[in-house]
């Protein structure tokens, strides 16, 4: 690094290594003496966990990475010759494990009996087998699969027409070892669990032991007794220690920066006068080395010449590419084309006879190829090797001494994938860690301090929680029972036909239970990883040499990122067509936006943008930075408070663009700096739907909350979830916050039922998120979870201190604090609603329809009859004046809910209506309900909603999801125009009465206390 002058800082972490038992595996497995494994010491928590299965009992051993966890129970399998089924999650994640496996079983002469099993390695057995593949598989003593292929597999075991693979082993297996469960979110590991209680109660001959391996789980103790419950055998958690070599960071952050600040300091006045926006940033050399390519892109904006003081990772890596070290260099980029672009840079600065050193790697090249590549790497020929993601996927060339971030990936888990390439060896002295920082989510980090991002590199991994009260593996469990005949326990029954997928039979003795059409569609949509066909969507790249055929993509992939007009960065290209086959065909971006109208126009937009910003346009240069993105806008349905259907509908795709000149703002004290944000809605045509099972609540807001205070406040809940002792994964819960004219409100779900939701203690959440002190790494991850919500805590100077207070309004409103509190009046007697009360209840209820276009309805009702008004460009708009005539009188009291001034504003044209309601206002004669039913009800808060239905007024929740389900049914083309307006008048109706009732509610309340 000093050979090129940059400035880094260094952190040094000190190597960690288990505790050694003394005892070698030789000493266990004798035949293991021929492998130079067999001479290795057993680490504590190893024998541990060897003795548990000796003794026969469950085993959840909780290790780091490299500590040999594969090695605790294969040294079990390998002494007894016990049959084994071991679930990984992919059999390429965890290729160099399997590889050790083979080995073992080979060194004891039985590694024929070792057999990988996935969807392709069962067709190949077969094709080599016929017949016979299920005798030899259930004949082996280790079958290796994952849990996508395990639960075809168990739903195979209910087909009468077709034979379960794996049928004839798990009758027979002794053991089954669960690896890397961290590797799953909640709901798949809680499912992975429920495979394992149908293998032991329904197919095996006796409940096999269970040895589960992870590095982190929420609570293990409820995994325990699960597991316990399960198989009857008694099960021991066992905790272990990571092996790690001594590892030293270095974070790149410039070159000549110290020169270059005391430059800027000789120049301080000019500085000053030109861009004073800039001193807060240079006053000391910390503030300005986190913050320098922003100073350099204002400074050059305003004619200062700056000099070159950006890291080159080109020439960085090339040193390690001609060096003569023992070990392999990992480049780790962000995709496809930067991995490519980076690998040509790297070789032309180096000797002809050095460039073969150095490749890159990704999907995109052969499998021999790779094949090719890792093996010369294995031989030391190859030093270098860049890729974005492939050599994540568990790839072991075993020499990797340093691993370069090009870039910092978006999560911890990842990083510390990325990370666990390298030390695998112990003759490995020490590795290196290089961390050279590209893009804005790498500038964020760096802003937040030095500090915090060693603190985001050594943060605890997310929790995996375990929960056996989780309805969606119940609903897998319960209808592989009614598909196999056996009898439902009630809570099975009840929730099958709660959501419709079971009917009653009648037999001649008893009742008996079969699959509704959508029951059935259930089961066969059933997988592990997603709900949907077991098959992915493909991908065809065309390119000017013609159609290269990409990796399947999984059906949720292709709904909320694949759609036309999107950025696929796995292969750097741009989604053109979505075939009626549901194939997706991308082309290369500068190739797509030439043959497409719609993504020209798009990129005139991107060139309008620009050159209003005054900044260069360069659209590959911006996407290859991360300055330029693309996002699909979704519609959710989810259940409306607890378990149910999910539904995704891409509503539209959106082009986002981040400036490349930044500006400083005042935050409190200090200083933040932000970059403008613009979104490019394509004029194209979304398809598909992406449906499944989840836990969702919605949550009425009070009328006059603000919105987007509360989604910031939502989004600092889910960092305070991450940063606390629950470690609860961002990604396990989801929300939204919706804005009507007369209602609001959020919703919760989970993207994977969890059941978190369920099971969350609020009361634990609200006094963590009291004693959570905010800091500059909360701010950073706000970015990450929701960068609107942060830029809106920014721009209004909201601190994060008062931002808690919010959240804490926001658990009043999950909690359900009471809304309605009349104090111990008892029954209240409530005139019915009729025409001689002169009263009048007006709605209004506005929304978007396309292309900005508003539709406004106009609701009356006088406790007899009711009135609709619709306003809107494709609407006539009849006799208006002429229905406020008739429903309106001299003595009638108008009844609003917070809207009036919205509607004299609608209907400014029309005189002699606007001087009705003046004089009805002078009189008197107009009553907000709103404040009227809080103050008189002593409700902190009040939706309509909410306070309708808690008066007992049903049907206006359902009503308000529905308008909105139609409203983006209207707006993909399923939904016409007519049917949108007849229900929407329906739901201004409902208003309309609910207003009404809540005032004679709120009059009898008023009269019986006063």
């Amino acid at each position: 690094m000093r050979k090129f002058n940059y400035d880094f800082v260094k952190f040094v972490e000190e190597g960690v290594r288990p505790e050694s038992t003394g005892r070698f595996f030789y000493d266990i497995v004798p035949e293991l003496k021929s492998l130079k494994v067999g001479s290795y010491e057993l680490y504590s928590h190893q024998l541990r966990a060897y003795e548990f299965l000796e003794r026969g009992c469950n085993v959840i051993l909780v290790s780091g990475t490299g500590s040999g966890k594969t090695e605790a129970w294969a040294l079990y399998a390998l002494r007894n010759h016990v049959r084994v089924l071991a679930v990984y999650p992919t059999l390429a994640l965890t290729s160099d494990q399997i590889l050790r496996l083979e080995k073992y079983y080979d060194a004891i002469g039985l590694g024929h009996k070792v057999l990988k099993v996935n969807s392709r390695e069962a067709s190949i057995l077969k094709s080599v087998y016929g017949g016979d593949v299920y005798r030899v598989i259930g004949d082996a003593l280790l079958v290796i699969t994952n849990p996508a292929f395990l639960m075809s597999d168990l739903k195979r075991t209910t087909h009468y027409s077709s034979k379960s693979y794996l049928g004839d082993f798990l009758e027979k297996v002794d053991l089954i070892v669960v690896d890397e469960l961290d590797c799953y979110r909640s709901r798949g590991a809680t499912l992975l669990v429920t495979m394992l209680e149908i293998i032991s109660k329904f197919i095996a001959r006796k409940p096999p032991q269970i040895c589960v391996l992870t590095a982190t789980l929420g609570n293990p103790e409820t995994l325990k007794e699960l597991l316990e419950k399960i198989t009857g055998r008694k099960t021991y958690i066992v905790r272990g220690k990571p092996f790690k070599v001594k590892n030293i960071t270095y974070l790149i952050l410039g070159k000549s920066l110290e020169k270059f600040w005391k430059q800027l300091l000789d120049n301080i006045d000019r500085i000053e006068e030109t861009a004073p926006e800039v001193i807060p940033l240079i006053r000391n050399f910390d503030d300005f080395k986190t913050h320098y390519p922003d100073i350099v892109a204002i400074l050059r904006d305003k004619g200062f010449k700056i000099p070159e003081i950006f890291a080159k990772a080109s020439e960085i890596i090339k040193e390690y590419a001609s060096s003569d070290e023992d070990g392999v260099t990992i480049v780790f980029t962000r995709s496809i084309r930067s991995a490519e672009k980076l690998a040509k840079e790297v070789r032309s600065q180096l000797p002809e006879t050095f460039r073969d050193r150095v490749y890159a790697h990704h999907h995109l090249i052969s499998k021999d190829k790779r094949r090719e590549i890792e093996e010369k790497a294995r031989k030391g020929e190859v030093k270098v090797i860049i890729s974005p993601r492939t050599l994540v996927q568990g790839i072991d060339i075993g020499t990797v001494v340093r691993i370069v971030h090009y870039g910092l990936p978006q999560t911890v888990r990842e990083f510390r994938q990325r990370e666990g390439r390298k030390g695998r060896r112990e003759e490995i002295p020490f590795t290196e860690s290089i961390i050279i920082p590209i893009y804005s989510w790498d500038r964020k980090l760096l802003e937040a301090g030095v500090d915090k991002l060693k603190k985001w590199t050594e943060l605890p991994l997310e929790n995996v929680f375990i929960n056996p009260d989780n309805k969606y593996p119940k609903l897998f469990r319960a209808l592989y029972k009614v598909r196999k005949g056996i009898e439902l326990s009630q809570d099975e029954m009840k929730l099958l036909l709660d959501m419709k997928l079971i009917e009653k039979a009648r037999g001649l003795s008893s009742i008996a239970f079969f699959l509704t059409n959508l029951g059935k569609r259930v089961w066969r949509y059933f997988n592990f990883y997603e709900f949907g066909p077991a098959y992915g969507v493909k991908r065809v790249l065309e390119k000017e040499e013609g159609m290269e055929v990409l990796e399947e993509v999984s059906r949720r992939d292709f709904i909320e990122k694949l759609q036309v007009g999107c950025f696929d960065p796995s292969s750097d290209a741009i989604v053109t067509e979505i075939t009626e086959g549901r194939n997706i065909i991308e082309k290369p971006i500068l190739k797509a936006i030439s043959e497409s109208h719609e993504l020209a126009s798009a990129h005139e937009r991107y060139m309008l943008t620009k050159y209003i910003w005054g900044e260069y346009a360069n659209l590959l240069s911006d996407y290859a930075r991360g300055k330029l993105f693309s996002r699909v806008r979704i519609f959710i349905t989810i259940p409306l408070n607890g378990f149910g259907r999910l539904f995704e509908h891409p509503e539209a795709v959106e082009w986002i663009i981040e400036s490349s000149k930044p500006r400083v703002i005042k935050y409190g004290r200090e200083c933040r700096v932000l970059h403008r944000m613009e979104t490019i809605e394509l004029d194209v045509d979304t398809c598909g739907v992406y449906e499944d099972f989840t836990y969702g609540y919605r949550y009425e807001l009070d009328p006059e909350e603000d919105t987007d205070l509360i989604k910031a406040a939502l989004a600092l809940l889910k960092v305070i979830l991450r940063l606390s002792s629950l470690r609860i994964s961002p990604e396990e819960i989801e929300y939204d916050v919706v804005k009507g004219t007369n209602f609001r409100f959020f919703i919760l779900w989970e993207p994977e039922a969890s059941g978190i939701l369920e099971k969350m203690d609020w009361k634990l959440v609200r006094s963590i998120v009291r004693e959570y002190k905010p800091d500059r790494m909360t701010e950073f991850l706000l970015w990450a979870v929701d960068e609107e919500a942060m830029l809106y805590i920014l721009e209004k100077n909201i601190s994060l201190d008062s931002l808690k207070e919010v959240v804490e309004r926001v658990i009043d409103y999950i909690e359900g604090i009471e809304l309605i509190e009349v104090v111990k009046l008892g029954k209240v007697r409530v005139p019915k609603p009729r025409k001689e009360l002169n009263l009048v209840a007006i709605d209004l209820l506005t929304f978007n329809l396309k292309d900005e276009e508003k539709l406004h309805i106009i609701s009356l009702y006088n406790g007899e009859k009711s009135w609709n008004i619709t306003l809107g460009k494709q609407i006539e708009p009849g006799d208006i004046l002429g229905i406020f005539n008739e429903a309106i009188g001299k003595d009638t009291v108008i009844l609003h809910y917070s809207t009036i001034s919205k509607l004299v504003h609608l209907l400014s044209e029309y005189p002699l209506i606007e001087s009705m309601l003046t004089v009805k206002e002078s009189k008197g004669q107009i009553v907000n309900v709103y404040k009227f039913a809080k103050e008189t009800l002593c409700l902190n808060i009040a939706p309509l909603v909410e306070v309708a239905y808690k008066l007992g007024i049903k049907g206006l929740k359902i009503s308000h999801l529905n308008l909105n389900s139609m409203l983006i049914g209207y707006r993909n083309g399923r939904i016409s125009f007519d049917k949108l307006i007849e229900y929407a008048k329906e739901t201004g109706i409902r208003n309309a009465k609910a207003i009404y009732q809540i005032y004679l509610v709120s009059e009898a309340v008023r009269k019986r206390l006063y």
